[in-house]
């Protein structure tokens, strides 16, 4: 039987989301998944006023590009980020309130986490899905 290394993660209550995915709040939940290995995770900040996500704009640090496999960083101003397709992260760190809408987030690396520091709220309406193999 060959079974999906992926799972798909189930929050505990799920509304519609106004973008057509789903939203859940994530609140004060911090949630850490020990897994396998993948060597180049580094924090990559989110650059305010930017609205999408994905591999090719320039939207995090200094001007550059996401590249899979990084923890996202997301400070003052963030508001809504659109994910047109799907990427990859070792984590999430929402340090201001702000919405992750539309396509799908795998979360990978050797300690996969969301975080959301206290008194902020983000709200994921994406799929996600966890890596258990780390790639």
């Amino acid at each position: 039987m060959n079974k999906s290394p992926l799972r798909t993660l189930a929050p505990a209550k799920m509304i519609q989301s106004p973008w057509g995915g789903r939203i859940f709040s994530v609140g004060l939940l911090t949630l850490l998944l020990p897994l396998s290995a993948k060597a180049q995770e580094q924090n990559r900040v989110w650059i305010t006023g930017r609205v999408f996500w994905d591999r090719t704009s320039d939207n995090w640090d200094e001007g550059s590009p996401w590249v899979d496999g990084n923890t996202a960083e997301f400070n003052e101003g963030t508001g809504i980020v659109l994910i047109p397709d799907r990427v990859s992260a070792s984590g999430l760190v929402f340090n201001t309130t702000a919405t992750i809408a539309d396509g799908s987030i795998t979360l990978s690396g050797t300690s996969p986490s969301i975080s959301v520091v206290s008194g902020e709220t983000a709200t994921i309406g994406s799929e996600l899905e966890l890596d258990t193999l780390g790639n």
